[in-house]
């Protein structure tokens, strides 16, 4: 028997993120090839940077995306939903930005930080308010 539950937000938004992560890895992937370096950064800022900025990405994505399918499982408002959604992937794409421009600290990157905190923050929150009272 298959139930099918409908988490399209979710899917959109894993979509976008999954799509963001591809486009990060292009960089390690050319770096690796250009630089002959198989694990590892070989000693080579740039492929340092590089993983890092994709290894950035990958680490804070997949909790930024769980309380977006949780709320959504829980019916919460489309707003809220993509509320979440929109501030993840804002937050990663300046974080990634940022830190590709300067390899150091940069408002974009600073920003992004706070997006992202701000998306932990709601998304914590309101699962806790749909566990709770909702």
């Amino acid at each position: 028997m298959n139930i099918a539950i409908p988490v399209h937000v979710t899917a959109f938004y894993t979509g976008l993120m999954v799509l963001w992560l591809a486009v990060l890895s292009v960089p390690v992937l050319r770096l690796r090839f250009k630089y002959r370096v198989s694990t590892g950064s070989g000693g080579y800022r740039a492929l340092e940077l590089a993983q890092r900025i994709h290894g950035n990405a990958a680490e804070w994505t997949p909790l930024g995306l769980a309380p977006i399918l949780v709320l959504e499982l829980l019916a919460a408002s489309p707003w809220l939903l993509h509320g979440l959604g929109v501030l993840l992937l804002v937050a990663r794409v300046l974080h990634a930005a940022g830190l590709q421009r300067t390899g150091a600290e940069s408002w974009e990157r600073g920003v992004g930080m706070l997006l992202q905190l701000m998306q932990y923050l709601a998304g914590g929150l309101a699962c806790l308010v749909y566990a709770l009272v909702v």
